[in-house]
């Protein structure tokens, strides 16, 4: 039994949602899997996507005391094991399932309060936060990055594995080549905490340096429009183009064909978007904050501070080098992060909690 909370198709699924989904549809394999989710507007009530039982119930508030309800009337003694997936705010299952439990823990939220809340719930989550997940630090954690794993020890917790998200590791596509004029891309959804707006105010510096650079973003959220709007501010209607959501198979083809990617986020848990394109033959430039320096330092790439100008001067600077921006990749490290050597990590932690 999985609580989350979202599954892969909710249209505001990230990393997160993917990380459970992979894991989740490879357990199927020997074991009956149940996924406790909110609802979305259009999605079914129940639903098998590959073998994973998705059950949908309540709102983005409103799923934790369904999910408790749920359990009690439902699923109590039918699982060997319940996982608590936290991102953002835990399921609090430590004060009501008795049957093996494990917990799987992304990142301390801090910034995305901040970020992504109003006045005062913004203060109010950013405050107790601490404080609700030190109800966890007696349980069994898988994390996906050394900087959450230090967040959880600081807490208290010591019973801590990391188990870093996977991609579908594929050969590269040696058809495809750089795009002539230096180009830029950012494939992170268009919320405030991603900072994309930092992407773009870049962007302006260096495209005065670089007049016929270009600059491409993916995906899609609720910051479109006014990102959109900064761009006609900024003058850059012939230089940034919007692509929105796209398949993987077109996802891949523009990140090949760019020559660096920008990473602004305010935090992360570990930053898969770095793997995916380094396995595509594009290096990282991202703001050294938690998360994005430990994919950054596996990968391989460039740090920066947290400042658009700095970002800018890098980018600007790796442009000048006569240095291919492939041999800042860590080519042989990508392997590691197969969803199926992920999985056998998993597993064998999943295995430990219910023997």
């Amino acid at each position: 039994m999985i609580f989350n909370w979202r599954d892969i198709k909710n249209p505001a699924a990230g990393g997160a949602e993917r990380y459970i989904h992979e894991l989740a549809k490879r357990l199927t394999i020997d074991s009956k899997v149940t996924l406790f989710t909110p609802e979305f507007k259009g999605c079914k009530d129940r639903e098998i996507i590959d073998g994973v039982e998705v059950v949908r119930k309540g709102g983005r508030y409103t799923v934790y005391i369904e999910a408790l309800k749920m359990y009690q009337r439902k699923f109590k003694g039918k699982y060997d094991l319940v996982i608590d997936s936290i991102n953002t705010v835990p399921f609090f299952t430590p004060l009501f399932v008795k049957e093996p439990r494990l917990t799987i823990f992304y990142q301390m939220s801090k910034e995305f309060w901040l970020k992504s809340f109003k006045f005062p719930f913004n203060i109010i989550g950013y405050l107790i936060e601490p404080w609700y997940l030190r109800l966890y630090k007696k349980e069994k954690v898988i994390t996906i990055s050394e900087s959450s794993r230090e967040d959880l020890e600081n807490l208290g917790f010591q019973d801590i594995e990391i188990v870093n998200p996977g991609i579908d590791v594929k050969p590269l596509n040696k058809n495809l080549k750089k795009e002539k004029d230096l180009t830029l891309i950012s494939f992170s959804r268009l919320v405030k905490p991603k900072r994309i707006d930092h992407v773009i105010r870049a962007f302006e510096i260096i495209n005065r340096n670089i007049p016929k650079s270009k600059l491409w973003i993916l995906s899609d959220g609720p910051g479109k429009d006014d990102l959109k709007d900064l761009v006609k501010e900024l003058g850059l209607e012939n230089s940034v183009e919007f692509f929105g959501f796209v398949d993987e198979k077109k996802k891949i083809e523009l990140i090949h064909r760019s020559h660096y990617h920008l990473f602004t986020s305010v935090r992360e848990g570990w930053g898969i978007v770095v793997v995916e394109a380094a396995l595509n033959g594009t290096p990282t430039i991202g703001y050294d904050v938690p998360g994005i320096r430990d994919s950054v330092s596996k990968m391989g790439g460039f740090l920066v501070g947290e400042d658009y100008e700095e970002l800018a001067k890098k980018v600007i600077e790796l442009s000048d080098s006569d240095s291919s921006s492939s041999n800042k990749i860590n080519i042989d490290r990508i392997r590691d992060f197969d969803w199926n050597k992920i999985y056998k990590d998993f597993k064998g932690i999943v295995d430990e909690s219910v023997s």
